[in-house]
């Protein structure tokens, strides 16, 4: 499928605050523009996202997506059902942002890379291996790429989640939670002996293991 400007989902210009969601489990999505939850004045682009579109929610579960643009939605989901595969680079100078969630590994397997300059995730709350079935995996792997969580960080929430953090900027203003819940499984690796990494954590705490089991590697 190819889109040759901004998907939306909601929004005034499609006449309607319900967002919907855009699975994709297989094929190609093609986007020239943005994906974002409706625009506010019928614009695009992340200045004229309207956060007011309820359910704006974009799941990766196979297949192949190439934005041209930025991403905005309410949930972003890199493997979210169970059984699925799903992988999605961020490629240098693009911005994805979650005005929900984001969840790598929900139900199913998710990797996400951030590859290039400028890369950036923005997430208020994020799961890496959300749910049992789970199994998550992020890389940072640029100076100039960054990931900011404004709220709720979990590694290995109920899964099994992997964050590696071999350049760039991790930044976790609600602290971090690993090996949340009895199953959970989280690891969050640190720099590869080559790089200096920086791991920003404010307004919470680093637990380990909270009921689960949980590690840092530096």
């Amino acid at each position: 499928m190819n889109v040759g400007g901004d998907l939306l989902f909601g929004g005034v210009s499609v006449g309607t605050n319900v967002g919907g969601t855009y699975d994709l489990d297989g094929g190609s999505l093609n986007v020239t523009g943005n994906i974002i939850e409706g625009a506010s004045d019928g614009g695009g682009g992340l200045t004229g996202a309207n956060s007011g579109v309820n359910s704006a929610q974009l799941h990766i579960d196979g297949g192949a997506l190439s934005v041209g643009g930025d991403i905005i939605v309410q949930r972003f989901a890199v493997g979210e059902s169970g059984g699925s595969i799903g992988t999605y680079t961020i490629p240098a100078g693009q911005t994805v942002r979650s005005t929900g969630t984001t969840s790598i590994g929900a139900s199913g397997t998710g990797t996400l890379i951030l590859a290039g300059a400028g890369s950036t995730l923005i997430s208020n709350d994020a799961y890496v291996g959300e749910r049992t079935s789970g199994n998550g995996a992020v890389t940072i792997g640029d100076a100039g790429a960054e990931w900011e969580i404004t709220g709720a960080y979990r590694i290995g929430n109920s899964g099994t989640g992997l964050v590696s953090l071999f350049s760039g900027i991790l930044d976790a203003n609600g602290g971090i939670n690993m090996g949340v819940t009895a199953s959970g499984d989280g690891t969050l690796v640190v720099g590869d002996g080559a790089t200096n990494p920086v791991v920003e954590v404010s307004g919470g705490n680093t637990e380990t293991a909270l009921f689960g089991t949980g590690k840092i590697t530096v």
